[in-house]
């Protein structure tokens, strides 16, 4: 992601959730999810931006992975 995140919640409950981004590599990292799914078949995150989210460039698609 080219656009910094503001918020991340759970849609279903609101909570809050902590995270990392590098602005760098575009990369979200979300910490301190719970344990287990708060519902079993879909749990869904909320991301709030800063601005209208852009996409940045990826130069090799296949790195996200690592």
């Amino acid at each position: 992601m080219g656009t910094a995140p503001r918020r991340v919640t759970l849609l279903a409950t609101g909570e809050e959730f902590p995270f990392d981004y590098d602005a760098v590599s575009g990369k979200l990292r979300v910490c301190d999810l719970p344990a287990l799914p708060p519902d079993p078949l879909c749990s869904v995150l909320k991301v709030e931006f800063s601005g209208p989210v852009e996409r940045k460039p990826e130069p090799q698609l296949a790195r996200w992975l690592f």
